[in-house]
């Protein structure tokens, strides 16, 4: 099962104590942000986060500036008053559907651009062509754009992990967050050390006085072969969810009448097996039974910006 992180305590404002009790919560309190990644990159997909905002099923999302369905997104964003919205900085382009182009001009980060001036199709082409330097200027582009656009960007995550599982790439993440005084999304310092990210990321963010969640529920999208075995594990995690502040994301997409429980599912249907946990009574219930607080990445915003 999921190996979750205590809480970590750290000192701020001249008081020793973990975030949740930096945000004036109990130590025993349990803190929940239910994220939708990958707003904006299509119909499809930004219907089902607008409607899951409007249930309550998720507290928050992040939105990619260089998708085509960018400006859809920002329509039903500003018809949505509380929406909270981070930015979901990509910079490689691994659908076909998606027409993602940077928000910098190809002639200014050549190292970041493959074919038909699109970013690399992955993140293996990515760490094998890009210049931290170029990357740097497109990630903050795109916070610059959605905050020009009336973005009220509440917090920062990377596409693939692309700005998170290299070192040089990694400062640069850390670097956008203490810049615009902004979340990240970060793992834990056991989840991290799992994923080969060995130097103290944690505590790097934290000297430049930048808030993270305790722990972050990573599933990858493509671990299960069906809609039941995904729900099950995602119920259980969330079971034993552990005091504190935890992120858990998802990528729904609103159904589109393909089969739903195939033994080979596409990444299309697996991200409508997401929507169906979601729209289904399962989180409520768990919620509520384990007395869990559901938040967003403002308070640790807030919490951020703090002098």
């Amino acid at each position: 099962m999921y190996t979750f992180a205590p809480p970590e305590t750290y000192m701020f404002r001249g008081r020793l104590a973990t975030v949740a009790e930096h945000l004036g919560y109990g130590p025993h309190d349990r803190l929940l942000i239910v994220n939708a990644d990958d707003f904006g990159l299509n119909t499809n997909v930004n219907r089902a986060v607008a409607e899951l905002f409007g249930v309550l099923r998720i507290t928050s999302t992040t939105v990619i500036v260089s998708a085509a369905g960018y400006q859809d997104a920002l329509t039903l964003y500003r018809q949505q008053p509380g929406f909270s919205c981070g930015v979901h900085l990509s910079l490689t382009s691994d659908y076909t559907d998606d027409g993602s182009r940077s928000v910098s001009t190809p002639a200014s980060i050549p190292s970041l651009i493959g074919s038909n001036n699109r970013f690399h199709p992955d993140r293996a082409e990515f760490f094998e062509h890009a210049l931290p330097e170029e990357a740097y200027c497109e990630a903050k582009a795109q916070i610059e754009q959605a905050r020009t656009d009336g973005v009220d960007v509440t917090h920062i995550d990377s596409h693939e992990g692309a700005l998170q599982l290299r070192p040089e790439f990694a400062e640069i993440y850390v670097q956008l967050a203490a810049e615009f005084r902004l979340p990240v999304r970060a793992g834990s310092r056991l989840l991290l050390m799992q994923m080969g990210i060995m130097d103290d990321w944690v505590g790097n963010i934290r000297k430049r006085g930048i808030h993270i969640p305790d722990n972050l529920i990573y599933i990858p999208i493509d671990n299960f072969g069906s809609y039941q075995e995904k729900e099950n594990y995602t119920s259980e995690v969330l079971n034993q969810l552990p005091t504190g502040i935890t992120e858990i994301y998802f990528h729904p997409t609103l159904p589109n009448g393909a089969a739903d429980d195939q033994p080979e599912e596409s990444y299309r249907q697996v991200r409508q097996w997401d929507y169906r946990f979601l729209v289904s009574d399962l989180l409520p219930g768990i919620l509520q039974d384990k007395r869990i607080i559901l938040t967003d990445f403002r308070q640790l915003r807030e919490l951020t910006r703090q002098i």
